[in-house]
């Protein structure tokens, strides 16, 4: 009785810890890394940013049109850019969507950002007035696209079934305490170094994002991982 007891406890114990152990393999090191990245990447491109502070940005840009409609206007663009991401995310995989995306959204970021930098300057910029509304649609729509709805999907794809729980929970806190930094700084950086500043700034994270993506996230379209299947070291070697 004593020995079942004990063997009970043993069991039980090896499947509390066996999730902690595995973390310290190279593949569970490697899918952290990538899950890690690519969730601050959805917070630092600005996009989460830009959708808390409309009404403030487009007011700080400049732009004569109406904050409050174009605040309804880019929360359309990100519903219409999530469900354009559903339609290509199989067809084109998850890699290729986030480098368009990446890149798409560093493009419009130093678009917008210039824009604001001549309008800070003092030039007269009212033919241009759409420039706001365009520019950021085109962030909010290609980030919805890629990097702020695929990095769900790719770490689930990435992650060792034994640590996908445990892995799962660490990236969602990254991204709930960067979603807080940046919510925070935005305002103090809108000060300190101008909306210019900050889309560029962003731009900046969008191309390291970019640059991390190529280099470090595997493509894995048409991977099928149920609790018997892990991807090893091999399946999480960079692929270009």
């Amino acid at each position: 009785m004593v020995q079942v007891i004990c063997n009970t406890i043993a069991t039980r114990f090896r499947m509390l810890v066996d999730p902690y152990v595995s973390v310290t393999t190279s593949s569970a090191k490697k899918a952290f890394i990538i899950g890690v990245g690519l969730f601050l990447l959805t917070q630092f491109c600005g996009a989460f940013a830009f959708v808390n502070y409309t009404a403030t940005i487009f007011k700080e840009s400049g732009s004569e049109l109406d904050p409050n409609i174009s605040s309804i206007v880019l929360g359309m663009v990100q519903i219409f850019g999530t469900y354009t991401s559903t339609i290509f995310v199989d067809r084109t995989g998850r890699k290729t969507l986030l480098l368009i995306s990446s890149i798409g959204a560093s493009a419009g970021l130093i678009l917008m950002g210039t824009y604001s930098f001549f309008k800070f300057q003092g030039y007269a910029l009212t033919f241009l007035d759409w420039v706001p509304v365009v520019t950021l649609s085109l962030v909010i729509y290609i980030s919805s696209v890629g990097i702020l709805a695929l990095p769900y999907i790719v770490l689930t794809e990435v992650l060792p079934s034994k640590i996908r729980a445990v892995g799962s929970s660490f990236c969602l806190v990254t991204i709930s305490i960067s979603a807080f930094v940046i919510l925070k700084a935005m305002p103090i950086l809108m000060t300190t170094i101008q909306l210019f500043g900050c889309l560029w700034l962003f731009a900046g994270f969008c191309i390291l994002g970019a640059i991390f993506i190529a280099l470090v996230v595997p493509e894995t379209k048409g991977k099928v991982l149920d609790d018997d299947v892990q991807v090893n070291d091999k399946e999480l070697q960079p692929t270009v």
